[in-house]
């Protein structure tokens, strides 16, 4: 209706005239809350158009290029609303992973370009006696044809526009040049007086307003953003048991309103001619809208990446088995990044005679690292614990492995702390090995029988070969 509208205005007024088409036509962190595990953001552009008809713009140039008197016609038709937003698309988490577009200031624009504009100039450069004549400036139309018949305009705001923005809606406007509809010769009609004229005139122009706001943004995987500022939680894929797993694409749809309003303004006009020159008085500007229009704006899609690291740790349950008083077993968690972003892992000191080395460690993308758990018992009983690894997987944040084992008292004798019960990598407690004189210098009490000594040293050989062996390597499930 619009279109139509504006259409119907430039053919009134407007000699039709025929042109060929013309043939050519930051981002971050920075915009994550603070204090935050990870933060993903890059740019994000949204264009919307629409067009009523293909766009003529024709200027023949100065011609000829080289006379000293030169003429310029030009012709400018449109017919199309454009708006465009420069966002960054921002992803963050711990648990819940959250998004948010956030325009880019100034990133923003709103244009309407509708109607007709024709341009005649002349110039010249000449010498007349010895004379140096220049000049350049508009000519006239023949027939008394309006030169501008264009509405025109556009604006830049700061994206989105949602609720909540200071600045929403963002407006354009722009008016046609005022056109003479009408003219009467009042005074010619009742008496002649030479060199004297004068009547009534209505002079018509044409404004185009245009306003556009955000109303939501969808989100592909995650709730809809409906005001300024706001993220989304995003949820993970239908079906999945592993979470995000080793990245996430967000999609991100603005969805808008434009709104378009089509003016008619009317000048009632006395006009007075003396002797060449006239003189014009505005009676009054009465405005009157004659098309309005209200239409959904859908931008295209885009969609943000984000790398995200997926931790794996074996095992979650470490069994030590019996340990002797003063000696130390050590065993290993592999922990595996399965994801496409590197793993960072805090390991907590656990409590009771557990000890967990390195206490921090980087895991490139699938990739695997260890981590070295010891049992050291100090008395005899059982002992748990749980090692807890702190990660920055959105979506195991924190794990716990749970440690157990169990202290053997050594009958006749205190074991040398110092001595490893444990040293070969595969984490079996190995043979106890009493003091030496080179050791602590500690004394046993009495001697101990070859047939307590020979009984622990086949009960431990019998537990090591009871155990199953552990992997060399990950293996993903």
């Amino acid at each position: 209706m619009l279109a139509a509208v504006i259409g119907w205005i430039a053919a009134s007024f407007a000699v039709p005239a025929r042109a060929e088409p013309d043939a050519g036509a930051d981002a971050g962190s920075a915009y994550c809350p603070p204090d935050v595990v990870e933060c993903h953001g890059e740019p994000l552009d949204f264009e919307w158009s629409e067009a009523a008809f293909e766009g003529i713009d024709l200027d023949t140039g100065w011609v000829p290029p080289d006379g000293a008197i030169q003429l310029r016609f030009g012709l400018r038709a449109a017919g199309r609303t454009r708006i465009a937003m420069g966002t960054t698309g921002a992803l963050w988490w711990p648990a819940p992973i959250e998004a948010s577009l956030v325009g880019r200031r100034g990133g923003g624009r709103l244009e309407i370009d509708y109607g007709l504009e024709i341009t005649a100039r002349l110039r010249f450069d000449v010498e007349v006696a010895g004379s140096r004549y220049r000049w350049e400036g508009d000519i006239p139309l023949p027939g008394g044809i309006p030169r501008d018949l264009a509405a025109s305009a556009s604006g830049t705001f700061d994206p989105l526009l949602l609720p909540g923005a200071s600045d929403r809606p963002v407006e354009v406007s722009d008016a046609t040049g005022r056109i003479r509809l009408l003219r009467y010769d009042a005074i010619g009609a009742v008496v002649s007086i030479p060199g004297v004229g004068g009547g009534v005139a209505a002079d018509v122009s044409v404004r185009l307003d245009a306003r556009y706001a955000t109303d939501r943004v969808e989100v592909r995987t995650g709730r809809v953003i409906e005001r300024e500022g706001a993220a989304s939680v995003l949820s993970p894929p239908t079906g999945s048991i592993d979470g995000f797993g080793g990245s996430v694409s967000v999609g991100f749809g603005p969805v808008g309103t434009l709104e378009r309003e089509v003016w008619l303004t009317v000048y009632p006009t006395l006009y007075l001619e003396i002797v060449g020159r006239r003189f014009d008085y505005t009676i009054a500007t009465i405005e009157a809208r004659v098309a309005a229009e209200r239409t959904e704006v859908r931008f295209e899609p885009r969609t943000l990446h984000a790398a995200l690291p997926d931790a794996d740790v074996t095992p979650l349950e470490m069994d030590f088995g019996p340990v002797p008083v003063g000696g130390r077993a050590e065993r290993f968690v592999d922990v595996f990044d399965d994801g496409e972003a590197p793993l960072r892992v805090t390991a907590a000191e656990p409590e009771g005679p557990f000890e967990v080395d390195p206490l921090a460690l980087d895991v490139e993308p699938h990739a695997t690292r260890r981590l070295s758990v010891r049992f050291a018992p100090l008395h005899a009983g059982p002992h748990a614990s749980t090692l807890l690894l702190s990660t920055n997987d959105p979506d195991e944040p924190l794990l716990a492995v749970r440690l157990r084992g169990e202290g053997v008292a050594v009958d006749g004798g205190v074991p040398d702390a110092g001595a490893d019960a444990a040293p070969e990598a595969s984490g079996m407690p190995g043979p106890y090995r009493p003091a030496s004189a080179g050791g602590c210098g500690c004394r046993l009490g009495r001697p101990r029988s070859w047939l307590v000594e020979g009984t622990s040293v086949v009960a431990l050989a019998f537990v090591a070969c009871a155990r199953r062996p552990r992997r060399p390597r990950h293996v993903r499930r």
